[in-house]
Parts: C-alpha cells; structure tokens; sequence
C-alpha cells in the first residue's frame, strides 16, 4: 500500500503594514490531512531583502523542534501522524525605507502529497514610508511683561 500524506501550510503577519524598524511576527502552521503519517517534515522559511531576522522557534504538538536561523529558516520533525501540526515563528524587523517585503514558506515531506499545491504561502507586507518632521518655533518676542501678547 502506498502511503500518502496532504501537507497544508498556512502563513499569518502580525501587521498588514510596516515601517522601517518595525517587527513582524510571522506564524507558519504545517498540518498533515493524512491519510497517512508524513515523513521527514520539513519547513522552510525566506524572509526578502528588507527583512533581518530577529528570532525563529519552533513547535511539534507541544515539542520542541529543531530551528536553523538565518535569512532561510528550516525546521523539521521525523514524522507528523494525521492531524499533528508542526508550527514555526519567525520575528525579523524590517529594513526596508519602503517598497513590499516577502515572507514565503514551504512544506516539504518524503511522502508523496497528492495536493502540493497548498503546501506554499507568501505573505506580502507594503513598507510605508517614515516621515522625518522637525519642527521649529520661533516667539515674537525673547522677553515678555504680564499682559504682553506673543505671537509665535
């Protein structure tokens, strides 16, 4: 009999928006559908350029599993029996001034999925641009007496 497993992965920001030095949340939730355990589990994550990781963890049904930091973030697990998720959090602060920002996401198993289709996710984050004001204000007058009017 030929084992079979559908993979889906899904992807949620913290923000719909960002601004240059804000920190995104990203969660990313791999659950298997069976109808067989997926083997050899995997999920990788890529932040884009105007993204600098920050933190990366990982959970297996309340396990620990093992996370690789850097630009690409992998976390795998042995197996993931029907209905076990396997969940990655990635926290990065954006460097982009503006522009979009990515985050994709992919799971991968050794057992065949019959629907990979759902087993990618991207997460598009427009950066808005900051405004750098500076604001002066000058009295009309350096001294005043009780009942002077200043204008400013």
């Amino acid at each position: 009999m030929l084992s079979i497993a559908d993979l889906t992965l899904t992807k949620f920001a913290s923000s719909n928006f960002a601004t240059q030095g804000q920190t995104i949340s990203y969660t990313v939730t791999l659950v298997n559908l069976g109808p067989s355990t997926a083997l050899n589990v995997t999920i990788t994550d890529i932040l884009s350029a105007g993204l600098s990781l920050v933190s990366g963890s990982a959970v297996t049904n309340g396990d620990r599993a093992a996370v690789t930091v850097g630009q690409s973030t992998s976390v795998g697990t042995t197996s993931l029996s029907i209905g076990q998720t396997l969940t990655l959090v990635i926290n990065a602060t954006v460097t982009a001034t503006s522009g979009t920002v990515t985050n994709t996401a992919a799971g991968t198993s050794t057992t065949p999925d019959q629907t990979p289709g759902n087993n990618t996710a991207t997460v598009a984050t427009p950066v808005a641009s900051s405004a750098d004001l500076t604001l002066t204000k000058v009295a009309s007058s350096n001294f005043a007496t009780q009942g002077q009017t200043i204008s400013y």
